[in-house]
C-alpha cells in the first residue's frame, strides 16, 4: 500500500445544493511521483468536542451527550458525524479532488 498524503486546500459552502453541503477541496500526493491508477477514497468525518472550550451554559446543554463536567475526561471523545466516498481517477505525482459532504 502506498503511503499517499492528503491536504485540506479548501473548504466552502455548495450554493446550489438541495440540502445544506460542504465542498472540501483534497489534495493527495504520492510522495515518489509514482502512478497511482485509481483511488477509492472513504472519509470519515468526526466532531472533536474537546477541541474548544465551552461556556457554562453550553456544558448545560451538553450534559445529555457527554454528561456532567466532571466526567468530561472520560466522557469527551470524538463524535462520529459523516462518512463520504468518492473514486480519483489516475494521476502520477499529485491531484485535487472535491469532495461535497451533505450536512444532514
Amino acid at each position: 500500500m502506498r503511503d499517499l498524503h492528503f491536504t485540506c486546500r479548501d473548504l466552502s459552502p455548495d450554493p446550489s445544493a438541495a440540502v445544506p453541503t460542504l465542498r472540501l477541496r483534497l489534495q493527495i500526493r504520492e510522495p515518489d511521483g509514482e502512478a497511482v491508477h485509481t483511488l477509492a477514497l472513504r472519509c470519515q468525518l468526526l466532531i472533536e468536542p474537546h477541541g474548544r472550550e465551552y461556556t457554562d451554559r453550553e456544558a448545560g446543554l451538553l450534559v445529555h451527550l457527554f454528561g456532567d463536567r466532571s466526567r468530561w475526561s472520560e466522557s469527551l471523545r470524538p463524535v462520529p458525524w459523516v462518512n463520504v466516498s468518492t473514486v480519483v481517477g489516475p494521476f502520477t505525482g499529485s491531484t485535487e479532488v472535491e469532495l461535497s459532504v451533505p450536512c444532514s
